[in-house]
């Protein structure tokens, strides 16, 4: 009789707990399938440096000059600020400021001089650029084929002062 009732028992307990560890595997086991996509915005604060290859296709050979820059993005404008007075790498770029959205790729719009600087604002960045993450560091680029013109900028992103 002890035996019949301790069978009773047992049949009652997997009655209770058999389901609750299902239950516990099923919530558990598809928590692998949620897909976090990355952000779409390049908020923060870049630094780095702008390149513009001039007469890039030229068989007698394309100038490639560069200016250090201090870029900053919100979720839908930027702002930066080039280092005019180290004209090192030859490219005496004025600081800017505009609009941009991102996707596929990174246009910019509305992009013009910011301040009363004397400096080159012929290759401020305008239109669709490409995007590339290396790790921390984002590359953008275009080729203008009609001006002959590439521009490249490889930046990389600071840390956060509020992490």
């Amino acid at each position: 009789m002890k035996i019949l009732n301790n069978m009773k028992k047992m049949r009652n307990t997997k009655r209770i707990f058999l389901p609750a560890i299902i239950l516990f595997v099923l919530l558990f086991s598809c928590a692998k399938d949620i897909i976090v996509e990355p952000p779409n915005s390049l908020r923060g604060y870049y630094v780095g440096r702008f390149y513009v290859t001039t007469d890039y296709s030229s068989q007698n050979g394309a100038i490639t000059r560069y200016v250090n820059v201090g870029w900053t993005f919100s979720d839908f404008g930027h702002i930066c600020s080039t280092a005019v007075t180290d004209l090192g790498g030859g490219l005496n770029l004025c600081s800017f400021v505009g609009d941009y959205t991102a996707e596929n790729q990174i246009f910019f719009s509305g992009t013009r001089k910011n301040g009363l600087e004397v400096c080159d604002d012929a290759f401020l960045p305008l239109g669709y650029f490409s995007v590339q993450w290396i790790m921390d560091t984002l590359v953008i680029q275009q080729f203008n084929t009609q001006d002959d013109i590439y521009e490249k900028a490889v930046i990389e992103k600071q840390p956060d002062i509020t992490e």
